[in-house]
């Protein structure tokens, strides 16, 4: 029976890649919108530490100690309600909840060995008939809170809407930390930066983007992230009916593996343009936008009963608070955060202090661009250049 069923898996995969071959060749390159869903059974709550830690520590960003020791006996309060919008991939003979991450290179997934406690709440990865299993390459992940995840690497067919990678390296988890099984809401992570970001070991593995672009119309893909519910992306071309006026378009350094590029300026909402260039990162897998703290503070200084947390280094305000807006400068273009976007939650149920959604980036050395400015802007990731395109969402 065992044997038959992974016959029937086989015709079945074979079918679905044939079909996909045909379409693909009637059509030559493929373009498509995928859509965000939501993992309500998954919502975790997140707090501080563990997003300075993840979010801060692959850019150099130094954790305040009492931060860290608050994540590792996880006795902070929670700050937010963190709801993970995935998107389906095809990993082998799976179908995965995979978030996209612009601000990592490695495809990873839960291996079915992994004890209960570990998979709960995800579904796990299931080699295909195509599947091999490298013997000598390995992958691992750690943060500052001291959560990790490691394992194994396969090569196995990866698919998203009739994009077909055979050969895609899958990081497997063999091996992770139960805040970070606990805390993900995914069933693991779509990597989408550089390749020479990739943690694979002893030689990088490219990243399903770069195996895929050349199938796409377009060797590009768009972020159309969303305030208050479910976002998407574009791949393979560009929707105008998704963004305003015109893209604006920067040039990338990738040699650090990130979408990375020159911010020009910012106003802190009072109509006046501080001309200073900064150094800035598109990273989707990041929550909030994490600036200098000189820019931080003087933000924060226009809110009255704003407070900076001295363990943990994060910003609260009132929850009754008008924040002003915030403005990023690329170029010529100004990309415009509004106020009610960067007021989140409260950091406990009935508390009347709210979570601001610009916090410092602990001299990282880089301004981080997350969700918050996300869900304002149409943001290209474009290969050819590289470069980023922005316009205001319509």
């Amino acid at each position: 029976m065992a044997a038959f069923l992974r016959l029937l898996d086989l015709v079945m995969l074979f079918l679905s890649l044939f079909l996909a071959g045909s379409t693909a060749a009637g059509n030559a390159r493929r373009s498509f919108s995928l859509n965000q869903v939501s993992r309500p059974d998954n919502v975790q709550p997140l707090d501080i530490s563990t997003l300075f830690a993840r979010n801060l520590l692959k850019y150099g960003g130094e954790i305040p100690p009492g931060a860290v020791q608050s994540a590792e006996t996880a006795s902070v309060s929670a700050l937010s309600q963190n709801q993970e919008f995935v998107v389906p991939v095809s990993v082998g003979a799976s179908t995965l909840q995979l978030s996209i991450d612009t601000g990592s290179s490695d495809l990873w997934v839960f291996a079915p060995q992994l004890p209960e406690d570990r998979r709960k709440g995800h579904s796990v990865y299931k080699p295909s008939v195509y599947s091999s299993r490298s013997p000598t390459k390995t992958w691992a992940i750690s943060y500052a809170d001291g959560s990790f995840a490691s394992g194994d690497v396969y090569y196995d067919v990866v698919g998203i809407e009739g994009i077909w990678v055979m050969q895609q390296a899958v990081e497997v988890a063999t091996n992770i930390s139960n805040s970070l099984a606990q805390g993900a809401g995914s069933d693991g992570v779509l990597g989408l930066g550089f390749s020479n970001l990739n943690k694979v070991r002893p030689e990088r593995e490219n990243t399903f983007f770069e195996n895929a672009k050349l199938q796409l119309e377009l060797p590009l893909f768009a972020a159309i992230l969303k305030p208050d519910g479910l976002g998407s992306y574009d791949f393979g071309f560009i929707n105008r009916s998704r963004y305003t006026a015109d893209l604006h378009y920067v040039d990338v350094d990738s040699s650090h593996g990130h979408w990375s590029f020159n911010i020009t300026g910012y106003d802190l909402g009072e109509g006046e343009i501080t001309n200073d260039s900064l150094k800035g990162v598109i990273d989707t897998g990041a929550s909030l936008m994490f600036l200098s703290d000189s820019i931080v503070q003087k933000y924060y200084q226009q809110v009255v009963g704003a407070e900076s947390n001295a363990r943990f280094g994060e910003w609260t305000v009132p929850c009754s608070s008008l924040l002003p807006s915030f403005t990023v400068m690329i170029n010529e273009y100004k990309a415009v955060v509004h106020g009610d976007l960067l007021k989140l939650n409260p950091v406990a149920p009935g508390s009347s202090r709210c979570l601001g959604g610009i916090q410092s980036n602990m001299n990282a050395g880089v301004s981080i661009l997350g969700h918050v400015f996300l869900k304002t802007q149409y943001v290209v990731f474009d290969d050819r250049g590289p470069r980023l395109g922005f316009a205001r969402q319509s």
